[in-house]
């Protein structure tokens, strides 16, 4: 009966280290993230892939094609589809949410609690004006809201790239 006993506390003891050694190589895990996630974000170099977007108005839309949001050094770069009410739309458009153009007002700052950051900029094009608003998670998760100036707001879902490779120009 002893033995049975002994042989108890010592697989809890070993349970019990393994759970603890997982939670902190979980722990260094997320922290590592954070810390890329954070390095991206003040250095201006990351991208966004889009895999949903939310129109105002309807359901959200699984989004097949690749589409993403750039920031590199001063510019934004959008490639995103539109779903939604335009008010007024310019001649020759290609449709869609499409701009390389230098951000204004660009602000990024983070919620202390949870590792979530905050991103707000203005771009303008020759078909208008968009504030855009980012959201990126300590999972590398975001939301992009864009408020067009033109058309109904629409919001996508997605997720941080993490491509070293963001220093090339790729457009």
């Amino acid at each position: 009966m002893k033995k049975k006993s002994v042989l108890m506390i010592v697989l809890s003891a070993l349970l019990t280290l393994s759970c603890g050694t997982q939670k902190e190589a979980n722990s260094e895990k997320n922290m590592a993230l954070q810390k890329e996630v954070e390095e991206m974000i003040l250095a201006k170099k990351y991208s966004i892939k889009a895999n949903y977007a939310m129109p105002m108005k309807g359901k959200q839309i699984y989004l097949s094609s690749a589409y993403d949001m750039r920031i590199q050094n001063d510019s934004a770069y959008a490639h995103l589809p539109y779903f939604g009410v335009a008010y007024s739309a310019p001649m020759g458009s290609e449709g869609g949410i499409k701009f390389q153009e230098p951000m204004k007002n660009y602000k990024a700052s983070k919620k202390d609690k949870n590792g979530e950051w905050n991103i707000s900029f203005k771009a303008n094009d020759k078909s208008g004006s968009y504030d855009v608003n980012i959201s990126i998670y300590q999972n590398g998760k975001a939301s992009i809201y864009i408020n067009p100036v033109q058309r109904q707001a629409i919001s996508f879902l997605g997720e941080l790239i993490f491509d070293k490779k963001l220093d090339k120009n790729n457009d």
